[in-house]
C-alpha cells in the first residue's frame, strides 16, 4: 500500500525537526503529508482543520486550542486559521525547543504575508512532491544529482507506466479506471470549491477555473505546451487565477530563457492530473505531454530532497520549436521517439548555438545512454536518468 512506501523527504524532516521549533510541509493536496508525519515519523498528537469543529476552535480562541494538545503536535492544514501563525509565534518565542509544531498545508505560505512573518526564522520549509517512481517501487534514494554518464535505475516502460498514473498515494495504486476517474473528480471539486475560493475570497468563479483546466488538457492532448495565448480568458484575470492554482500546487509556471522568445507556460503538479485533464487520447502528443509532466516532476522532487536549487528554464527561438529545459546551460529535449531523431536534433543545436552551449541531449524512450562526440554535439538520455 501507499502509506508503506518510506517518503524521500523525512531523512530531511528529521534534520529540520533537530534544528527549528517548526517544521513546515507544504504540497499538493492528498499527496501524503499528513501519513508520512504520522506514520513514519510517528507523531500521534494531531489535529486537522479539515474538521469543521476543529477549525471553529482554533478561529474562536488559537492560544487555548494549542494548549489542548500534547507537542510534538501535528497540525493539518493549518493555512484555514491563519491565527494560529501568531499564537505558534508567540510560544516558540518563550521557549525555543526544536520540534514542537509540524504544520502542513497544501498552499504556500509564503504568499501570505502576515503567515509569511510569523513562520521567519522559526521555521524549517520542506515540500513534500507527489511520489517518484523510486519511492513507488521501494528503491533508495539518491543523495546527489546523477552525473549525465550514469546508467538509469528504472527502464522508459515503467516510467511510461508511472506518466499514466502519477504520484498521488491513492489514484496511482487503484486498477480500476473508473475509480481513478472519481478520485481526481472528487479532488478536483474540493481544489475548486474550497481551496481556490479561499485563495480568492472574492470575485471568483468556479466555472473560470474549469474552463482554463479543459483548456489546459485540450493543448496538452495536442502535445504543446499551454500559454496565455491558448485562452479566450482576459489575460489578467486569466494570471490571476493561475497564479491561485500555483499557490495550491495545482500547476506550476515555467518561464523562457532570457535569450528565448516563449512565453510563460503551465505544468499541471501531477502527470495523474494531467492524464485526467487530457481524458482519453492516447495519441503520441498526449504522451509526450505526460511523460514532460512525469520528468519536471520526478527531476525537482529529486533537485529538493537533495537540496539543489531548481532553476530550470524552458527554450524556444522565434523559428525552432521547444526545448524543454535548460540545465546547467545545457539544452534538453525530450521525445517519445527516435525516429525523428535529425528533426529533434535541429532544435537542440538551435538552442545550442543561441546559448553557447557545446553540447544538448535528447531525453528519449531508451535505456542506453548516449554520449555526445567529444567536439560537441548531441547524446541521448533515457527517461530513467532521474528517478
Amino acid at each position: 500500500m501507499a502509506h508503506e512506501r518510506a517518503r524521500f523527504l523525512n531523512t530531511h524532516l528529521k534534520r529540520q525537526g533537530k534544528l527549528w521549533p517548526v517544521v513546515g510541509v507544504v504540497g499538493l493536496r492528498q499527496s501524503g503529508k499528513t501519513t508520512m508525519l504520522r506514520d513514519q515519523l510517528q507523531i500521534s498528537s494531531y489535529v486537522t482543520l479539515d474538521d469543521d469543529d476543529d477549525l471553529t476552535a482554533a478561529h474562536a480562541a488559537p492560544k487555548v486550542f494549542i494548549a489542548r494538545h500534547s507537542l510534538p503536535l501535528i497540525i493539518d492544514e493549518i493555512q484555514k486559521a491563519p491565527k494560529l501563525f501568531d499564537a505558534i509565534k508567540l510560544l516558540v518565542d518563550k521557549k525555543r525547543i526544536p520540534g514542537q509544531f509540524y504544520i502542513t498545508g497544501s498552499t504556500q505560505f509564503s504568499d501570505r504575508v502576515g503567515i509569511r512573518e510569523s513562520l521567519t526564522g522559526r521555521i524549517g520549509l520542506c515540500q513534500l512532491f507527489p511520489m517518484t517512481l523510486a519511492e513507488a517501487q521501494k528503491h533508495p534514494p539518491l543523495t546527489s544529482l546523477p552525473k549525465l554518464s550514469s546508467a538509469p535505475r528504472f527502464s522508459w516502460e515503467s516510467l511510461l507506466q508511472h506518466s499514466s498514473k502519477g504520484g498521488m498515494p491513492v489514484p496511482m495504486f487503484l486498477r480500476d479506471e473508473s475509480q481513478v476517474k472519481d478520485y481526481w473528480k472528487g479532488w478536483l471539486e474540493t481544489s475548486i470549491y474550497r481551496d481556490l475560493a479561499i485563495c480568492f475570497k472574492k470575485s471568483y468563479q468556479p466555472e473560470t477555473t474549469k474552463l482554463i483546466l479543459r483548456t489546459m488538457g485540450r493543448v496538452m492532448a495536442d502535445g504543446e505546451m499551454p500559454t496565455l495565448s491558448h485562452f479566450e480568458i482576459d489575460s489578467r484575470r486569466l494570471r490571476n487565477y493561475l497564479e491561485a492554482m500555483e499557490t495550491i500546487f495545482m500547476v506550476r509556471r515555467i518561464s523562457c530563457h532570457e535569450r528565448g522568445v516563449g512565453k510563460d507556460v503551465w505544468v499541471f503538479g501531477d502527470s495523474g492530473l494531467a492524464e485526467y485533464c487530457i481524458g482519453n487520447s492516447k495519441s503520441d502528443q498526449a504522451t509526450l505531454s505526460l511523460i514532460r509532466h512525469t520528468l519536471w516532476n520526478e527531476t525537482s522532487a529529486l533537485m529538493g530532497y537533495v537540496g539543489v536549487s531548481d532553476n530550470r528554464q524552458y527554450f524556444k527561438s522565434a523559428r525552432g520549436t521547444m526545448v524543454d529545459w535548460v540545465w546547467d546551460n545545457i539544452p534538453m529535449k525530450i521525445v517519445t521517439s527516435l525516429n525523428q531523431r535529425a528533426f529533434h536534433e535541429r532544435a537542440l543545436r538551435g538552442a545550442m548555438a543561441a546559448l553557447d552551449a557545446k553540447t544538448g541531449y535528447l531525453i528519449a524512450p531508451t535505456d542506453r545512454l548516449e554520449t555526445p562526440p567529444k567536439a560537441g554535439g548531441v547524446g541521448v538520455l533515457p527517461w530513467g536518468m532521474w528517478s
